[in-house]
């Protein structure tokens, strides 16, 4: 055989190889998504259908174990969400997977080892943000697992609804914020990934965003302990929304305790952050026309924020100018 034949026929093998090799990338890609897709979703249904009636038992477990932490009764909680979680319920095995992760003062001890096997059990059966947030956050410290911030930056990853699911699962584009704030400080440390302060920035920016999403949803459903938590991460990020909402939330006392230094705190980096924040400028209007001993009181400087505010269309602000305008012109 010839030099120029042989270099053929070894040609052919290799685009024989290529060919095969291609074929079963397709074969696995193509199975995978299957699997993830619609074979979670049969398994579900079907896994639904057949134990419905443990479901509903499990369902009415949850229940009372809510009641019971509302009751501040941590014992009795734990042990309906134990009860709940063992008949199938993902909602009370995330709750419980939590709970065992850190345990509750002297009520419950840490049991990390349980908590990873909840969170693996739920990962089988769903797409859940909250839970490869959980994972994420053993493998960062070390709960139970080796610590490897590079696996804890890949769940942190999915769960920040990044890559492939953020396209075909629309319930999860936003993703979990408390995620997004991990990738956002694991990127700006180079810690499991390359340092990357660009990077960095954009997942602060869009931490602050889902935040505030979730804030307006769960006050919108009169949740206001958990978007006080959400406004609150927004804030640690600097986002103008959350240090505006949670700034006035504090001055009025709305799901805190008033607090007038921390109101005039957030309202003033509010504005730095962005300019057009019409209720924030009423919010410091409202403080320099009052001082709440805070800050010197000052009608100039109150005048010159209500009208701001106004200026930018805050009915508000509008309101309260015109009474001062019709008492100045009493007064004369």
């Amino acid at each position: 055989m010839n030099s120029q034949n042989f270099k053929v026929h070894l040609l052919k093998i290799i685009g024989t190889l290529k060919s095969y090799f291609l074929g079963v990338v397709f074969i696995g890609l193509f199975g995978w998504f299957l699997y993830e897709i619609p074979g979670k979703w049969i398994y579900n249904k079907t896994y639904d259908l057949i134990n419905s009636e443990k479901l509903e038992k499990a369902e009415i477990q949850l229940k009372n174990g809510i009641a019971y932490i509302e009751k501040k009764d941590a014992k009795k909680a734990v042990d309906y969400f134990q009860k709940s979680a063992e008949n199938g319920n993902i909602t009370a095995q995330l709750i419980l997977s939590e709970i065992l992760l850190t345990g509750i003062d002297s009520c419950v001890s840490p049991q990390p080892a349980q908590s990873l096997e909840l969170l693996e059990n739920i990962i089988k059966r769903e797409r859940n943000p909250h839970a490869e947030y959980l994972l994420g956050k053993m493998y960062n410290e070390g709960l139970g697992v080796s610590q490897n911030k590079s696996k804890a930056f890949d769940w942190f990853y999915k769960s920040a609804g990044a890559g492939f699911w953020y396209y075909v699962n629309n319930q999860d584009e936003n993703g979990d914020p408390k995620a997004q704030y991990e990738i956002a400080q694991m990127y700006k440390a180079g810690e499991g990934v390359k340092q990357n302060l660009q990077k960095s920035e954009k997942w602060f920016l869009k931490c602050g965003e889902t935040a505030c999403k979730y804030g307006n949803s769960f006050y919108m459903n009169k949740d206001t302990s958990n978007a006080v938590y959400m406004f609150q991460l927004g804030t640690e990020v600097e986002n103008a929304e959350a240090l505006s909402v949670l700034g006035l939330w504090y001055l009025y006392g709305r799901g805190v305790e008033k607090n007038y230094k921390k109101a005039f705190d957030l309202l003033s980096r509010s504005i730095s952050r962005n300019e057009e924040n019409p209720a924030s400028y009423r919010g410091l209007a409202e403080i320099y026309l009052n001082g709440y001993d805070v800050v010197e009181k000052n009608n100039q400087k109150a005048y010159k924020y209500y009208a701001i505010a106004a200026d930018q269309g805050d009915d508000n602000a509008k309101g309260i100018l015109r009474a001062i305008s019709i008492k100045r012109n009493n007064n004369k």
